[in-house]
């Protein structure tokens, strides 16, 4: 009588667990299938796509990566991917930038929970990058560089200040080099800007000389391990010296530190 009572027990126990699980199921369902069709509401999905901030990237590229990231549903067509609270934001930022390196900041933000407002900056044209094949030989084969050398164009027949290195495969999205040397070189080019003399171009070397050219020919080379302010000092200690005319030299040396050669 108790094994009877007791295996009757573990049946009615069984079959409470499986009803349970039933009821959970259905009860899951049922949630799920109510937050599928409240997140199809018309008032919480995005319906229009403001761009703004764009001045050479066409609006309508923008706004075609939105729209390939908001048309369809998530899980099995369950969710909207439209919905104000779900749409894939980041995802829409990061196709954006690896799209269109030119693309410097973008943010997203939603207004009435039915329009998406997308405000794009754009890096500013600042130099050209441009190819320097094996030995003297120059190529007008030239990209556009941000004031950090990160290139993000090819040239579109801009006049900017030029930067030659040896050809090794830079590509849009890289950088010409490590944005803080970019920068200190930069700072030397436009100490040399304020002398009124006006260089045009910079070429880096393999064997890690630098050299930047004037219009006339005239030079100036310098090492790439020396920093901005050491070459303005050493420079200036140069420029001071009584009868040095910058505009009447054919070079001026600066790699061998307060020893300044110039001819």
């Amino acid at each position: 009588m108790s094994k009877y009572r007791s295996a009757e027990l573990i049946q009615k126990k069984r079959k409470d667990f499986w009803v349970r699980i039933s009821l959970f199921l259905v009860a899951f369902v049922l949630t799920a299938l109510c937050f599928s069709e409240l997140s199809k509401f018309h008032f919480v999905n995005i319906k229009k796509i403001n761009i703004e901030g764009n001045k050479i990237i066409e609006t309508s590229v923008i706004s075609d990566i939105a729209s390939k990231h908001l048309d369809g549903n998530f899980l099995w067509f369950l969710f909207s991917k439209r919905n104000a609270f779900l749409y894939k934001k980041n995802e829409i930022i990061k196709d954006s930038l690896n799209t269109h390196p030119r693309i410097k900041n973008i943010n997203l933000n939603l207004k009435n929970f039915s329009v998406l407002n997308i405000k794009i900056e754009e890096r500013e044209p600042f130099a050209f990058w441009c190819e320097k094949e094996e030995g003297d030989s120059l190529v007008e084969n030239c990209f556009v560089v941000d004031k950090d050398g990160f290139i993000f164009d090819k040239s579109r027949g801009e006049e900017l200040f030029k930067y030659y290195s040896e050809s090794d495969n830079k590509k849009i999205g890289l950088s010409v080099f490590d944005s803080e040397k970019f920068r200190d070189i930069n700072s030397f080019i436009n100490f040399i800007k304020g002398l009124n003399v006006f260089p045009y171009k910079f070429v880096s070397y393999n064997n890690g000389s630098y050299e930047i050219y004037f219009e006339n020919g005239r030079k100036i080379i310098f090492g790439k391990d020396q920093t901005s302010a050491e070459l303005i000092n050493n420079f200036q200690s140069v420029l001071n010296m009584e009868g040095f005319d910058l505009t009447q030299i054919d070079y001026v040396d600066l790699r061998f530190g307060n020893k300044v050669f110039y001819k």
